[in-house]
């Protein structure tokens, strides 16, 4: 389960880095929420067009330090 997880985060990760929006909807939960830091909500629609639009652009994402815990 470990490695299908971080699979999925470097698909994640190139997804982010590429803008490839066909891949972030794949991948991302339709209940999808995360506050930005002013308290904005984002949504899963939200993110995938700010993508789309070039409005969110990354350079690099390194992962530091990635602690996976599973639960049965």
């Amino acid at each position: 389960m470990t490695n299908e997880i971080k699979a999925l985060e470097e698909k994640l990760k190139q997804a982010q880095l590429t803008n490839d929006t066909s891949i972030l909807e794949d991948i991302l939960s339709d209940d999808l929420q995360f506050v930005l830091f002013d308290g904005w909500v984002v949504t899963k629609k939200d993110d995938i067009s700010s993508h789309h639009n070039k409005i969110v652009t990354f350079s690099e994402i390194t992962f530091l330090d990635q602690i996976i815990k599973t639960f049965k």
